[in-house]
């Protein structure tokens, strides 16, 4: 089945939180992300960014995003056959060190570490509600619960 650049694209942010998911439910972090889109006329575009070890939803969805429109801000009509994410260079959490003085990381610990716990609850609330959401329960719900449960848990 054929879909145009923003239906895909939301199966390919779906595609993204499910690996994103199984990433920290394995407890690794990713160093580097591939998409390859299939298009219809049979040819591949593809785009390789490299990470600062990133396993939350929030700033992988964010290099995702990046990379789709670098790969289709040029196209028209873009027909999208086959979506394809790839989280690469996968390290372990205990055994990976942030670079703490390094100007080129995604951001810095304390708001690293802060997505890294949203974006678990977000995993656990997915798990038990998984039929709401079905149901209708957005994305946009679950992270809003997701971020009230963080506030009180934090006390902020």
């Amino acid at each position: 089945e054929m879909r145009n650049s923003e239906n895909a694209y939301d199966v390919a942010r779906k595609l993204l939180l499910t690996a994103t998911s199984r990433l920290r439910e394995k407890e690794f972090y990713a160093n580097g992300m591939n998409l390859e889109l299939s298009l219809a006329n049979k040819s591949i575009v593809k785009n390789h960014q490299k990470l600062n070890s990133l396993c939350d939803d929030f700033s992988l969805g964010d290099k995702m995003k990046f990379m789709w429109y670098s790969l289709t801000k040029n196209q028209t009509n873009l027909n999208i056959k086959k979506i394809s994410i790839t989280l690469v260079n996968l390290t372990k959490q205990k055994n990976d060190q942030l670079a703490l003085f390094d100007n080129n990381t995604d951001c810095n610990l304390k708001e690293k570490n802060k997505l890294e716990q949203i974006s678990k609850l977000m995993d656990e609330i997915n798990k038990k509600e998984g039929n709401k959401r079905q149901k209708g329960l957005s994305q946009y719900d679950l992270k809003k619960k997701a971020c009230t449960f963080l506030d009180c848990f934090t006390g902020a």
